[in-house]
């Protein structure tokens, strides 16, 4: 689960004109145009195909709403593929699916099975899209949360509605509309959680099920968010103190990071103040991607040394640590970097009222302000603030947003015996692996692996993990084959010049 920025917000979105009908019948299909920014690559009606699938806003409410959900469906390229296809399900919650076709067209899978995308409710090029632009027009959090729910209920939703039960249902609606007999789920983050979900509500046509870093109901992500970032630094720090080269040229790495954030206080730079908080919650967000982890210690002592920008634009993905020192970044750098952003910014990518609807309910709401606080308080100082902070911020959403507590089952682990495989990347700051192996223990079909090199969405990190769940779709019932994790190497950056800092500012 990507957790929603509150306070560095660098895209502006644009609600999206709301239209609500009564449902037709449930599940109801038909093929549309693709998003045509989607599908370059495509050869739409022969290698793609999009459509709309037709859910009732509430499952088993006669006379409901009608919602629009997007399906983008990457064809097999085999000519014979097999019946079962692979299902994505987004994280978020409020992430669009649609919108991370890139990363799933040329994967091996593709070879033999159908890859299905779906924007689940309230998101993405689906209708109604449940964004909040009130959240970056105003400073106050909790005020702009209630404008944005208030004004979503007078267009006619039921904020009541957007939330892993009912998308659940939406699921099974899409197996009965697309005649699919079983499939198989490939959830990453909150996707997990809406598989487990799945495997509890409506199991009947799962074949087998990949949880990518796995977002457990079981977990309570508020208590435990500042021991996993806590935990994910550590693997760093840990790491870098194993190998030989990367100890010799940052040492006492820990101690020189935690130093650096303490004096920090604020960088300043046309008129953008950053204090040491929004600097945590950008490396915060930054080590999702497991191709930051090879320059953090490099920036790490950039910080140290008081070479904020350096830190700032790798931490960003602006530049690595290699282009920082050997002098390589320039305007094409960056501009290679700003273009991935680019990319999504017309994107209908996330949607922060789903976000809401679905959190509030299934996990803020069974935690209470004191526990987080009792938490946060046994963390490094700064580390702390930042822990204390975010979940002020997430109650404080959370009570304007005024919806009420899920059913008590939506908190409780899942129990099922449908084939899983169960991923999980060790420097993942928000969903750590003992959350998959917590998922597991329920599962008793289930293998799990965690791996040294990876962070949050454990498939983008290299060949292993891929071949690793080709090797189970095409025999979910046998442990794939771990061998090639033996072989993966993680490299920090380690600049010649650099040895003989002695990790001081």
């Amino acid at each position: 689960m990507r957790s929603l920025p509150l306070k560095s917000v660098m895209i502006c979105v644009v609600l999206c004109g709301l239209t609500f009908a009564s449902a037709q019948a449930e599940g109801s299909y038909r093929e549309a145009p693709c998003p045509p920014q989607l599908v370059q690559a495509e050869v739409e009606g022969e290698t793609v195909v999009c459509g709309v699938l037709e859910v009732p806003e509430r499952h088993g409410v006669a006379d409901a709403n009608a919602l629009e959900l997007a399906v983008l469906i990457l064809k097999a390229h085999s000519r014979t593929p097999e019946p079962d296809p692979v299902i994505f399900l987004q994280g978020g919650p409020g992430g669009a699916a649609l919108s991370t076709v890139e990363f799933w067209a040329d994967l091996p899978w593709r070879s033999a099975r159908d890859i299905i995308l779906i924007d689940q409710r309230g998101t993405g090029y689906g209708e109604p899209n449940l964004k909040c632009p009130e959240l970056y027009r105003n400073l106050d959090f909790g005020e702009a949360a209630s404008d944005c729910a208030e004004r979503i209920s007078a267009s006619g939703y039921d904020l009541n509605a957007f939330n892993s039960r009912e998308n659940a249902a939406d699921i099974s609606l899409l197996f009965a509309a697309l005649n699919i007999e079983q499939a198989n789920l490939y959830g990453v983050s909150y996707g997990t959680r809406l598989a487990l979900t799945i495997m509890r509500d409506v199991p009947e046509r799962v074949r087998s099920v990949v949880l990518d870093s796995t977002y457990p109901p079981q977990a309570e992500r508020l208590i435990e968010f500042g021991p996993n970032f806590e935990r994910a630094l550590g693997h760093v720090f840990a790491s870098c103190a194993a190998d030989p080269a990367c100890d010799a040229v940052y040492p006492d790495l820990e101690k020189t990071f935690f130093e650096a954030v303490e004096e920090y206080g604020y960088w300043t730079t046309d008129g953008l103040a950053l204090s040491s908080q929004d600097l945590l919650n950008l490396l915060f967000q930054a080590m999702y991607d497991e191709s930051i982890a090879v320059s953090l210690p490099y920036a790490f002592r950039e910080l140290s040394r008081g070479n904020d920008d350096s830190f700032a634009l790798i931490l960003s993905g602006l530049a690595t640590a290699e282009e920082i020192e050997t002098g390589q970044v320039n305007l094409f750098s960056i501009w290679r970097g700003l273009a991935d952003v680019f990319k999504f910014i017309w994107r209908e990518v996330q949607s922060e009222g789903v976000y809401f609807s679905t959190e509030c309910p299934e996990d803020v709401l069974f935690q209470h302000p004191r526990a987080v606080e009792r938490a946060a308080r046994r963390l490094p100082f700064q580390l702390s603030l930042l822990a204390q902070d975010t979940g002020e911020q997430m109650f404080t959403a959370c009570r304007a947003w005024g919806l009420a507590r899920a059913e008590t089952v939506e908190a409780e682990a899942v129990v099922s015996s449908i084939p899983t495989l169960v991923l999980a990347g060790s420097f993942d700051p928000i969903t750590p692996p003992e959350w998959g192996q917590r998922a597991a223990k329920t599962l008793n079909n289930s293998y799990f692996f965690e791996f040294k090199n990876a962070a949050h969405g454990v498939f983008a990190s290299g060949d292993c993990p891929v071949n690793m769940v080709q090797a189970f779709l095409n025999n979910p019932s046998i442990q794939p084959n771990p061998s090639c994790m033996d072989d993966i190497e993680l490299t920090f950056y380690v600049p010649e010049e650099a040895k003989g800092f002695k990790g001081k500012r």
